[in-house]
């Protein structure tokens, strides 16, 4: 065999689980199918701007396992930074700021109660739920885990304005109504969240993240290859014996490791032939998050201040005045493939942090609101949803058009054609009651050799961490089945 183990795809769980294995001797080859690497965090350069493919932000920024994966690869550090105001939230009758700093924190909490006009019990009430997730003892996680955050919440209060910030804050973590977010995952986030002060984005753009890990495999002798898009692993005997792309290359190793799907691998990748039939039906049973139409929106000066935009904007409705079956039929709608009266939309700022990824004074946006996933028929068509979520934003951004150096959007027939995904679910293996702790897949598969990284199997957390924490947990396994005499080394390669 040529290698010791492939990785397929560059974002962020591929660029880990390729810089872990090189960095442990492993000779590792990864191919990315598409021009540029970096997945969802990679970018294209418009009129001086940097722009990301994605709408980031990073949970837990250089307290979290992106900067210690960093560490153990050799990497160069990754520069996280954050705004004084880290976002403003708009809605629900109220406008405000969340700030960085600890001391600002009292003042931040009596514009809330204010604009929120929250009554002594609302105020009791949510400050009771703060505390208990911040302080949830997380040996009782698998209490919670099968339970969803609109259980949790409305435990605490039925007050549909804190029922929508809460609401806001958690799903935007998972793309998924609080209705099918798990409770233990959305409680094991938020807690770090907090507790590590470390919502932030990384100097130069997202891409700076897998670029730093892209880097370090390289450094350490792995190859790693665009416009290889992988048709094929081939399975022989119940192991892996090599991968094929389309233009006829093929690669052989004893361990591959593929950031798709679980779907994905066991229906297009390899067919269900190799697997067991109760694996089979689980993965054919997961559910995956939703997905976002997304705006990248150029201005000319400065008009949001704080590091995010997240707010909502009502279609004929009066916010302070919408009640919990207002919340829970937006995204009814939304499952249902037809615009919701209420379109909340999740907008980091990234020159907020870097003003270089701008020419000039100028400003970028990245937005993004709720869609379906691409297998949904669309009653609204998808120049609809884009529109849709340019009409929110000049709702939550006074002077947008007269600023307005121009706009790209996309739907979510482009994201799947980026992502490669079925169907387009921002998270493969949805954060929801059942598939997460230890009921969410594992990162190996009853096919020897074979293991899925990223955000379809193994790992918690938000995002790029999740897919970070999952290709570090795909890498180790691989060298340990190696260690454990289940993998051969390759034996081109004259090491251990």
């Amino acid at each position: 065999m040529t290698h010791d183990a492939i990785v397929i795809g560059s974002g962020i769980g591929g660029s880990v689980a390729a810089a872990v294995l090189a960095r442990e001797g492993w000779r590792t080859v990864l191919l990315e199918k598409n021009n540029r690497f970096g997945g969802v965090c990679s970018y294209y350069e418009k009129r001086g701007f940097r722009v990301d493919i994605g709408t980031h932000m990073f949970s837990r920024g250089a307290r979290g396992p992106l900067s210690r994966i960093a560490r153990r690869v050799g990497g160069r550090p990754i520069e996280f930074l954050q705004t004084r105001d880290l976002a403003r939230v708009v809605g629900f009758g109220g406008c405000i700021d969340v700030p960085r700093d600890p001391w600002r924190l009292p003042a931040f909490a009596a514009s809330a109660i204010r604009q929120l006009e929250l009554t002594p019990r609302d105020v009791r009430d949510g400050a009771r739920f703060l505390r208990d997730v911040i302080r949830f003892d997380e040996a009782r996680l698998p209490e919670v885990d099968r339970m969803t955050m609109w259980d949790f919440v409305t435990g605490y209060t039925e007050n549909p304005r804190l029922v929508g910030l809460f609401g806001f804050l958690l799903g935007l973590y998972f793309i998924l109504p609080l209705d099918r977010v798990s409770a233990g995952e959305g409680i094991w986030c938020f807690k770090r969240m907090a507790r590590e002060h470390g919502l932030s984005y990384p100097r130069g753009g997202a891409y700076s993240v897998p670029g730093c890990f892209l880097d370090a495999a390289r450094a350490h002798g792995a190859e790693v290859l665009s416009r290889k898009r992988v048709t094929r692993v081939e399975v022989a005997d119940g192991a892996v014996r090599a991968v094929v792309c389309s233009d006829g290359s093929s690669y052989e190793a004893p361990a591959v490791i593929v950031t798709a799907s679980p779907k994905d691998v066991v229906d297009r990748l390899v067919g269900p032939a190799p697997f067991p039939d109760d694996y089979v039906r689980r993965v054919r049973g997961l559910d995956g998050s939703m997905i976002a139409v997304q705006a990248k929106v150029a201005l000319r000066r400065p008009l949001v201040r704080a590091g995010a935009l997240v707010g909502a904007h009502a279609s004929g409705l009066d916010l302070r005045d919408i009640g919990l079956r207002d919340l829970d039929e937006m995204y009814q709608h939304v499952v249902a493939g037809r615009l919701a009266p209420i379109t909340p939309v999740y907008a980091p700022v990234p020159t907020n942090f870097d003003p270089s990824l701008a020419p000039g004074a100028a400003q970028l946006v990245t937005a993004c609101a709720v869609a379906p996933t691409t297998d949904i028929e669309l009653e609204d068509t998808p120049r609809r949803w884009t529109e849709n979520l340019l009409q929110t934003l000049r709702a939550l951004i006074p002077g947008l058009d007269d600023e307005l150096l121009w706009v790209d959007t996309f739907t979510t027939q482009s994201v799947e054609n980026w992502t490669g995904k079925m169907n387009a679910p921002a998270v493969s293996t949805g954060q929801t009651p059942g598939q997460v702790g230890n009921r969410r897949p594992p990162v190996h598969t009853p096919v020897r050799g074979l293991y899925i990284a990223g955000c379809g199997a193994g790992g918690r957390g938000v995002g790029t961490e999740l897919a970070a924490a999952s290709g570090e947990e795909a890498a180790d396994r691989v060298v340990q089945d190696t260690v454990n005499g289940l993998l051969p080394r390759a034996a081109t390669t004259g090491r251990r």
